[in-house]
Formats: structure tokens, sequence, C-alpha cells
């Protein structure tokens, strides 16, 4: 099947359509753990590496937006099939690919430096340890190309020669001595001329500059004021909360377990715990893991508790408490999603759930009945098995407590359509 036709709905600018217009795909393939489409292709021509990928990126994101797409090349050449004319052409195409890879390993396909006899391709390398580490990925990638795309099997091979000598001219022993002794002499002379200059020169008393001045003028800005040590404000430290059962008292402002969506870090939730988990470590303590929800979405929350505390705070942590917590919203690996762990502290709240009120003014009484009756009851009689209206909502203000005969009296509240 045509490539657009596989995707009859993916429209691409005029190039790629040209490219891809006559290109067959042969398989799909679908990798699940690596969320992965490989698309196998057979073309007639060479397509340019630039254009595979940017077909790959438009795919994905217009498609297939949570894969990664992969398009898998396979070359049928009808005229030009041999290794140097193929080479010849794909040169450029795999200078942008092995430049991903390696840029060394790029510049020996880019400025050609190799050879080619038939299907054995030779470089011409400098030897030295770059080279040869760079060498064996580019042999490995040419091979697995051609053998892929082309369905030629090929050799890679290569040359290494020294790299030349920089020659030095030769310098004679008398002729160093002598042209070191020339410059140590100029230096002293030199020297002697600044000496002699400076003892000329009338000795000036130095000025006194003030510290401030003397900062002002090295630095080229205005005088620095004087240092003024701050005083020490002490960290604020929360008073001791009865209500804590867990850690530390803490403070912040409360977030909605539903808008815990990624790691989003230190966070202030509230709930009630609908189950608990308990494991002993090998180190004595206890891991406790228990699912809290604010009943607009629930979270996985893991604390460590020391051997002596492990009774009384699985005690107080059960099933249906309601606690409020501060810690760290994290992914967590083991899980395989985001959970709180890091606690700072966890208290014991009561229970912000509102019970639902009848407010209405006019109350309304609804009384549903089970009878024998298969026909409407609007027809029903001692005939059928069903009694009348008047004796049903009788026996059920009965049961209500209202002692109502029900003579349709306005305190009664039964209502007959």
């Amino acid at each position: 099947m045509l490539f657009f036709e596989s995707f009859d709905q993916f429209e691409v600018n005029n190039k790629l359509t040209e490219l891809f217009q006559f290109v067959e795909v042969t398989k799909v393939t679908l990798k699940q753990a690596q969320q992965k489409i490989l698309i196998y292709i057979d073309s007639e021509n060479i397509i340019p590496y630039q254009y595979v990928k940017t077909m790959e990126a438009l795919m994905q994101r217009k498609l297939f937006p949570d894969w990664t797409i992969e398009i898998k090349e396979h070359y049928l050449l009808k005229h030009e099939n041999d290794f140097q004319t193929v080479m010849k052409r794909y040169k450029d195409t795999l200078g942008e690919e092995v430049k991903e890879r390696s840029v060394i390993s790029a510049y020996y396909i880019n400025h050609e430096k190799y050879t080619i006899e038939g299907n054995t391709l030779t470089f011409e390398m400098e030897d030295n340890f770059i080279n040869k580490s760079y060498y064996e990925i580019l042999r490995e990638f040419l091979v697995d190309v051609f053998q892929k795309r082309f369905s030629m099997e090929i050799q890679v091979k290569v040359n290494y020669f020294e790299p030349a000598k920089k020659e030095e001219p030769e310098e004679d022993y008398a002729d160093q001595l002598s042209r070191h002794k020339a410059e140590v002499a100029k230096m002293q002379a030199s020297h002697r001329k600044e000496t002699k200059a400076d003892e000329a020169k009338p000795q000036e008393q130095p000025k006194r500059v003030e510290p401030q001045k003397a900062a002002a003028q090295v630095g080229g800005g205005s005088p620095q004021k004087p240092f003024e040590k701050k005083p020490f404000t002490p960290k604020k430290k929360l008073p001791n909360d009865p209500s804590v059962i867990y850690g530390r008292n803490f403070e912040g402002d409360l977030v909605s377990i539903v808008d815990i969506q990624d790691e989003i870090g230190e966070v202030v939730v509230h709930g009630k715990i609908v189950s608990t988990e308990e494991r002993e470590l090998r180190n004595g303590k206890t891991l406790l893991m228990f699912s809290l929800t604010d009943f607009t979405d629930s979270i996985t929350v893991k604390i460590f508790i020391n051997k002596d505390d492990s009774q009384k705070v699985c005690g107080e942590l059960s099933k249906g408490a309601f606690v409020l917590i501060k810690g760290m919203a994290l992914y967590d690996s083991y899980s395989k999603e985001v959970s709180i762990s890091s606690v700072v502290g966890i208290k014991k709240i009561s229970d912000f759930t509102v019970k639902r009120k009848d407010e209405s003014k006019e109350k309304r009484v609804e009384l549903h009945a089970h009878t024998t009756c298969r026909t409407p009851l609007s027809y029903s009689n001692e005939r059928y098995g069903c009694g009348s209206k008047r004796k049903i909502i009788n026996q059920a203000c009965i049961r209500m407590g209202t002692s109502c005969d029900c003579n349709y009296r306005p305190w009664c509240g039964a209502v007959i359509p």
C-alpha cells in the first residue's frame, strides 16, 4: 500500500508529498514497552535524511502524539545498483546522519577521505587513539546501513599513516650561548637606566587618603558606606501542637489532591484515611502506607516510623481517621505514581465533610409502595389484589406516626394525584 493511502488523512507540504507519493509501506510495527511505532517503507528513489526526520516529526505531532515514530527505509534502485555509484549519491545524506553520532566520523565521509574498490571502502586515517575509537563506530554504521537499506554486503577497512613531524632548524650550542648572553646583558642595562632615573626624581611625601575616598578611587564610584551589622533574627519556631501525631508542627496553604498531577514539591493536604498497609523493615523501622482522600481525588502517603513509636502512630493513623499532612509530592519509582513522602508532620483533625440537610421551606414526603398489583394504581380495586389509594396512604401515615385516617387533612402532608 502506498504511503499516503496508509495515512490518508495526513497532509504535508509539496516537497514531502513529491518524495513520499510513490513510497510503499510494507510493514508497521508497534512496540508497546518503548511507545514506538516502526514504519518500514520501500522506495525507488533515495530520500534525503533531513526529509525522513521531518516526516517522522510531523507524523508524531499530527497523528501519534504519544508515540515515537521511526521510518525504516529500504531502497529498490533499478539502474544505479553498484556500491561506488550509490555511495557517491548517498554521501551527503550519510554525512548528515553520521554527524549525529560523531562529528569526527562525519568528517571522513564529507571530505571523501576514503577509496572504493568493488564492495570495499578503505579510509585513510592518521594513526592515533581518537581515530581508532571512532573508526569502529563508523565501520559498524556503514555496514548496517548498506545491508538494511540497499541489501548490499560491503567491507570497511582503514589504512593508518604516521603523523607528519615538524622539522625545526638545528642551532649550534655556541650560537645559543652567545644569544643568551646578549639577551641577559640587554636586560641588565635596561634595569640600570630605570634605577638611575628613579634616584634623580625628588621624593614626595605620600598624601593621607581617607579609606572611603580610596575605595571610591579604586572602584571609580561613590564612597562605600561603612558595614552595618544587621541584628540576628531567629527562625520562627512554631509552638507545640497536641494534635500532631507524627513529625513536628507545620503551617502552609491547603492544596486539593486533584491538583497534584505531577511532582510539585512541598504540599499540605487533608483527607480521610481509606486504607492502610504496614511493613516491617530489616532495620527495625515500620513502613506505613495509607491512601488518603479529600473526596476530590486520592493519593498514597508513605512514612517511616521508629520501632518505639510504631504501635502508637499506627493506632492513630487507622482507617476512617481524618488527618492534615505536610510532605513532598514526588514520583515514586516503585509504585510508578506520584505519592507523598518525606513527611514533615501529620495532625489529627475533625471530620470536615458536610452532611446533607433538607433546608427547603416546603417539606416533601415520597411514599414508595410495594404491591402485588400489575395494573395502574388508578384502576386498582380489591378484585385485582390492590388496595385503594386511600388505604395505601392511610397505612403509610400510621407507620410515620401521624395518626391520620387520611381524610385529606392539611397537616397530614399526603397528596393523592
